[in-house]
């Protein structure tokens, strides 16, 4: 149970992570050509991707604490 719940971790934080740089790099890009709604559109990637980061180091762990009896 333990190797499912590291490996459901790791996926849920890598996606996070993963929207999080992609928002970065959106938000850079808009910053460059002063482009607002680039900017606007990377921001929330970046905050959607640091709360599915987060998800998956504090609600993942909960959840399989609730499934084992």
């Amino acid at each position: 149970m333990d190797t499912i719940q590291s490996l459901a971790q790791l996926a849920v934080q890598a996606t996070g992570l993963t929207m999080a740089v992609m928002g970065l790099i959106s938000f850079s890009e808009g910053k460059s050509q002063h482009n607002a709604g680039a900017q606007s559109e990377g921001m929330t990637k970046m905050i959607g991707g640091a709360i599915v980061f987060m998800v998956g180091t504090m609600v993942i762990p909960q959840i399989f604490s609730m499934l084992s009896i």
